[in-house]
């Protein structure tokens, strides 16, 4: 049988501060749409899914703001 999955109704958010690199552990059974905002502002960031249930998101330089996953 078929598993349909529903993205989330809202984002959920991964604050972090001065970083250059997060592994997030989100469990959400499949991999997520994952975008981060500095200071207002979407910025580019390079994200490897490691399982359906684990990212990594990866800086240029260390920063500080939000990731969110949908």
């Amino acid at each position: 049988m078929a598993t349909v999955l529903i993205p989330r109704p809202r984002p959920v958010s991964y604050p972090f501060i001065n970083i250059t690199s997060i592994v997030i552990d989100h469990n959400f059974g499949y991999p997520p749409l994952a975008y981060c905002i500095v200071n207002n502002e979407l910025v580019m960031c390079d994200v490897t899914h490691n399982s359906n249930s684990q990212l990594t998101v990866t800086f240029a330089l260390a920063i500080t703001g939000v990731i969110f996953l949908r």
